[in-house]
C-alpha cells in the first residue's frame, strides 16, 4: 500500500468542514439514517480504456501549489513541506485568505494584491482559480509546470459538493484551461482542531503517488483524492479505492428571515443533506474509512449521441428537418510531449473502432505516419523518437480533423 501513516487523528469534535462547507457544532458529516428519498444507484465508472503507459516524471517536478483555505493553512503547508523534502521545486501561489466554496470563480477586472512571504511562497488576493491564472502568468509563462496541486483541503471534497469546491475549481482551471496535469487533494479533518498529523499523512500519500508515476490524463481530466478522517478507533485508512462521485450533497442550504426590522435580510442556514450516498461512491467509501481516488472532467458537455431527445428537439426547432449528423471532432492535442511516449487525445462524434491517421511533419518533410483506433472517445497519440517541433495532422479518411504544432522533448 502506498500510504505512509505517521499519526492517528483523535476523534473529531466540534464543527466539520466538508467540501468547503463548514457545518455547525454538534452535527455529523453523514446523512441521517433513513432520511430523504430512496438511495440512488451508484453512477457507474466510465468503461476502462487501454492505458497508454504515459506517466509524469517522478523526480524533480516543477509544481504550482494552491488551495482554497489560504496560503498559510495547515493543509497546504504540510503538502509544500513534503513535496520540497522529496526534491520537487514548489511554487506556492494561494489565496491571501479563505476562499472555500467559490468553485472556479475568477475576477474579470480590477486589481489584486500579491505578497511574497518567502522565496516561492506567495499569497494573492483572489480566488483559487485566480491564483492558478496568476501563477501561470507570472511564474510559468514560458514553460508550464509539470503538475498543479490544489490542497490539501481542510475537509473532504466529494459527491455533488465538488461543484462548490474552490480546491476542485483550481484543478479544473489548471487541467482545462492550461492542459497541465492536476490533482485536487483533500483531508476529511475537523475544522479548527489540531489535525496536523492528518495533513502530514495526506501529504505523504501525495508524494508516494508521484513516486509511483501519476498517469497523464486527457486535457481537462484530473485526479480528485480524499483522505479519510481517522480516530482513536480507526488509526489508519482501510485502503485505497477508485470511486465515482456520489450524486448527493452533504449540505442542506436554506434561508430564514433575519432578526430585526429589515425585511430584506435573510440568514443562511447550513445543515446536513438528507439524501443517502449510494454504496461504492466516493462520499460513502470515504465515510467508511477508505482513501478515495477519482477522475473529474472540466468538460461538462455531453455528446449528441447520448441525448437523442435533445437532438430531436433541435430538429423540430429547425422546422422538422432532420438535424445534420454531428461533426467528427478531435480535441486539442498536447502541446509538449516526451519522445516515444503515448498520450490520450479526446474525440467527439467518432464511432468506436474508427481509424484515424496521424502525420508528423517538419516543414514539408513527413517524419512519421501512423493510424490509431478511437475507443470511448479517445485515441492514443504516439510521439516519434526524434525531438523537435512538428505539425501534427489528424485525419479521418480524406477529412482533416485537426492540425496543430506539437513539441517533442
Amino acid at each position: 500500500m502506498l500510504v505512509n501513516r505517521r499519526l492517528a487523528l483523535p476523534a473529531a469534535a466540534g464543527a466539520l468542514a466538508v467540501s468547503a462547507l463548514v457545518f455547525p457544532p454538534g452535527t455529523s458529516a453523514q446523512a441521517a439514517p433513513g432520511a430523504g428519498p430512496a438511495d440512488r444507484p451508484a453512477v457507474p465508472a466510465t468503461a476502462p480504456v487501454a492505458a497508454t503507459g504515459a506517466t509524469l516524471p517522478t523526480e524533480g517536478l516543477d509544481i504550482l501549489l494552491t488551495n482554497d483555505d489560504g496560503w498559510d493553512a495547515l493543509g497546504i503547508t504540510a503538502v509544500r513541506e513534503a513535496l520540497t523534502e522529496a526534491g520537487h521545486h514548489v511554487v506556492t501561489v494561494a489565496p491571501s485568505e479563505n476562499n472555500s466554496g467559490v468553485s472556479a470563480r475568477v475576477q474579470l477586472g480590477g486589481q489584486v494584491n500579491a505578497v511574497e512571504h518567502e522565496p516561492d511562497l506567495w499569497s494573492v488576493s483572489t480566488s483559487p482559480a485566480g491564483t492558478v491564472h496568476f501563477g501561470m502568468d507570472e511564474f510559468f509563462s514560458d514553460d508550464a509546470p509539470d503538475l498543479v496541486i490544489s490542497g490539501t483541503n481542510v475537509g473532504q471534497n466529494t459527491g455533488f459538493d465538488t461543484n462548490y469546491s474552490g480546491t476542485v475549481g483550481a484543478a479544473t482551471v489548471a487541467s482545462g484551461a492550461y492542459d497541465v496535469p492536476a490533482v485536487a487533494i483533500s483531508t476529511a479533518a475537523p475544522w479548527g482542531n489540531d489535525a496536523g498529523g492528518a495533513y502530514d499523512e495526506t501529504a505523504d500519500l501525495l508524494v508516494e503517488m508521484i513516486d509511483e508515476g501519476l498517469p497523464v490524463l486527457p486535457r481537462g481530466q484530473f485526479l480528485n483524492v480524499n483522505y479519510p478522517q481517522l480516530s482513536s478507533t480507526r488509526a489508519e485508512p482501510l485502503g485505497i479505492r477508485y470511486a465515482s462521485n456520489s450524486q448527493a450533497s452533504l449540505a442542506s442550504i436554506k434561508f430564514a428571515p433575519a432578526a430585526g426590522e429589515d425585511p430584506t435580510l435573510y440568514d443562511i442556514v447550513l445543515g446536513l443533506g438528507s439524501e443517502p450516498h449510494a454504496a461504492g461512491t466516493d462520499t460513502k467509501l470515504l465515510g467508511e474509512g477508505y482513501v478515495t481516488v477519482g477522475v473529474l472532467d472540466a468538460d461538462r458537455s455531453v455528446d449528441a449521441v447520448q441525448v437523442p431527445d435533445v437532438t430531436d428537439l433541435v430538429a423540430v426547432l429547425n422546422g422538422d428537418e432532420p438535424a445534420p449528423e454531428p461533426a467528427a471532432v478531435v480535441r486539442k492535442l498536447p502541446g509538449k510531449v516526451a519522445a516515444r511516449t503515448g498520450y490520450w487525445v479526446r474525440t467527439a462524434n467518432i464511432a468506436d473502432g474508427t481509424k484515424v491517421s496521424v502525420v508528423w511533419k517538419s516543414g514539408r518533410k513527413v517524419l512519421a505516419r501512423s493510424t490509431a483506433t478511437v475507443k470511448s472517445d479517445l485515441f492514443t497519440l504516439r510521439a516519434p523518437k526524434k525531438k523537435g517541433t512538428y505539425t501534427v495532422t489528424v485525419s479521418q479518411g480524406k477529412k482533416k480533423l485537426r492540425a496543430q504544432k506539437v513539441s517533442v522533448r
